[in-house]
């Protein structure tokens, strides 16, 4: 398989990985190749998403204000980055279509950028609020992709 066409399946094919199936209209299975790279896109979000969690936590629990504070916090910002923009290559849910949790992953966005903004006007508790309910909805979505059916689920053999 040529490379061109697997960069366009990886962006124009929803994958399953739970089943091995591609559920486009077509109804083909996945090449080795663009399973493989699905496969790898899931866990680099996982590591990710587990990296944000850590910081996040660390930086809601910690001095705020400080050097350390904003240097986990931008880290934290491009992980999270990272977390909702490969969300988008991950298609479990609804047979390979976007599902309730890609409105999350927008919502994300649109929050860190909220939170980024509010900060920089300096309106500090405006930014908690943002960063805090971003965090919330973090666990929410680490919750539901501990789900039983999911691909981490499936890999942890549950």
């Amino acid at each position: 398989m040529r490379i061109e066409t697997i960069r366009l399946e990886l962006l124009t094919a929803p994958v399953s990985l739970c089943h091995g199936t591609r559920f486009d209209t077509s109804g083909q299975h996945p090449s080795n190749a663009v399973a493989q790279i699905s496969a790898m896109i899931i866990w680099l979000h996982l590591a990710t998403a587990l990296l944000a969690l850590g910081l996040g936590s660390a930086n809601l629990a910690l001095a705020k204000g400080t050097l350390r504070h904003r240097i986990f916090g931008w880290a934290w910002i491009c992980a999270m980055f990272w977390v909702a923009v490969s969300s988008f290559w991950v298609r479990e849910l609804n047979e390979g279509s976007f599902s309730w949790l890609h409105g999350l992953s927008l919502w994300t966005l649109f929050s860190m950028a909220a939170a980024i903004v509010s900060i920089r006007r300096g309106r500090v508790r405006s930014h908690a609020a943002w960063m805090i309910g971003t965090m919330v909805g973090v666990a929410v979505a680490g919750a539901f992709a501990l789900a039983p059916g999911r691909f981490i689920a499936h890999q942890l053999g549950y």
